[in-house]
């Protein structure tokens, strides 16, 4: 399966004003649910200021960086209005949100730890205002999904972003100097 979630830049501010590195992510549950042990993928990419489209890979507009490489994780036993569902990604996996880009979280689900059947995991699903959220996913191998079948607008899991301040956005391009080496600037 592939799994997309977009999220407008009006929504990234509610959380974050200016640049941040995001560190970390949560899924919440709303019920309870047993463990499960998943192969997947996780990357984020600036996205789309106009919101996805049915292509996976056109709505990841640049800087796409794979936060959770493929490998097997554990999902504890779901409980309840709880973010029990957590990654945190390494300082070479940081995702840097520039502060006025929407973005995409792109999830490749390899196994879900139940033979591809329904999993039944308890995800928490919100619907939020027009044009806040949206969420797309295509069943089958993720790799060979490159568009989606079913697209849900205003709506998504619930997730919870870990972000830190500090960071560096290059700012324009430098001029070459002596030995023909350019300088990269940043803020």
């Amino acid at each position: 399966m592939r799994y997309q979630q977009w999220y407008s830049a009006a929504e990234w501010t509610k959380g974050a004003k200016h640049p941040v590195r995001v560190v970390g992510i949560a899924f919440k549950t709303v019920g309870a649910g047993s463990t499960k042990i998943l192969d997947l993928e996780i990357a984020m990419a600036a996205g789309s200021a106009f919101g996805p489209t049915a292509s996976f890979d056109s709505n990841m507009v640049k800087d796409r960086v794979v936060v959770v490489p493929r490998g097997k994780y554990t999902l504890p036993a779901a409980k309840p209005g709880q973010f029990v569902v957590k990654f945190t990604f390494p300082g070479v996996r940081q995702f840097v949100w520039d502060g006025a880009s929407a973005v995409v979280l792109d999830i490749k689900l390899y196994d879900n730890g139940n033979k591809n059947n329904p999993h039944g995991y308890p995800f928490e699903f919100t619907v939020t205002g027009f044009n806040q959220v949206s969420r797309l996913y295509s069943p089958g191998h993720p790799d060979q999904q490159l568009v989606a079948s079913q697209f849900n607008p205003n709506q998504g899991i619930t997730t919870q972003f870990t972000f830190e301040e500090g960071v560096t956005v290059p700012f324009g391009k430098g001029c070459p100097g002596q030995h023909n080496k350019i300088p990269v600037a940043s803020t």
